[in-house]
């Protein structure tokens, strides 16, 4: 994955959905839950100008967010930070942010109703959560590993909002956009499988097998989910 920044998340519809919110750079702070390798977080400062934590599982990912971060001359505006998501949410910790974003993780957190569930813990009353994911283009349900939390369009707009917070907004990646996108990830992947496997003969049929696998989430992804990402707005009134 060395050549790929964004690691399936959408960072310039994120940053075009924060934009008119009009958040005051000084005091306004954002959190995203997962970050890999700070690029939602680190265009965010870019753009925004926001205070941005980002926390991920894999220091790796954690370091090279850090290096980015500096090289780009934002590092006054990023935190990054190696955690768990599911420890961090666990503590139920007083720290409080004006977006919590959780992109491009799928049913880490189970369903999305669990999933808006947890986040909420941490945004203020009127604050803000971001979803980044998609549904099903024709399933109700898919059984497949990995898949499980997916519903279609209405059930998952049902779910984000069961905690009776309020969609602001919606953005539905474009097929061609997101089919652009896969294309070229893959052949990265692809070009780096190759040369590993020259350099490691004796991984050649793990890296393979891992090949096979993103290409087949791949088509998963065009084909059989549509790609969206969700402005929440926090509602301090439950759900009647």
């Amino acid at each position: 994955l060395s050549d790929i920044w964004a690691l399936g998340s959408w960072p310039e519809v994120i940053v075009s959905m924060l934009e008119p919110l009009g958040f005051h750079p000084e005091t306004s702070r954002v959190m995203d839950l997962g970050c890999g390798k700070g690029a939602v977080c680190i265009r965010i400062a870019q753009k925004l100008e926001l205070q941005v934590f980002g926390i991920d599982l894999y220091q790796p990912f954690i370091q090279e967010a850090r290096e980015r971060a500096a090289t780009l001359h934002v590092e006054s505006f990023c935190t990054f930070d190696t955690q768990d998501i599911r420890s961090l949410l666990r503590k139920r910790k007083k720290d409080r942010y004006d977006v919590v974003i959780y992109a491009a993780l799928g049913g880490l957190l189970g369903t999305f109703d669990q999933i808006i569930s947890r986040i909420r813990t941490l945004v203020p009353d009127g604050g803000h959560m971001i979803i980044d994911d998609g549904f099903l283009a024709h399933a109700e349900r898919m059984h497949r590993p990995g898949y499980e939390y997916c519903r279609n369009y209405e059930k998952t707009r049902s779910e984000l909002t069961r905690h009776g917070d309020v969609i602001v907004s919606e953005t539905i990646i474009p097929k061609e956009d997101l089919v652009s996108t896969f294309r070229k990830d893959f052949t990265y992947i692809r070009w780096r499988i190759e040369a590993l496997s020259l350099r490691h003969p004796e991984l050649m049929e793990a890296l393979s097998t891992y090949l096979a696998q993103q290409q087949e989430e791949y088509r998963i992804l065009e084909q059989e989910t549509v790609q969206a990402v969700w402005l929440l707005q926090k509602n301090a009134a439950p759900p009647s």
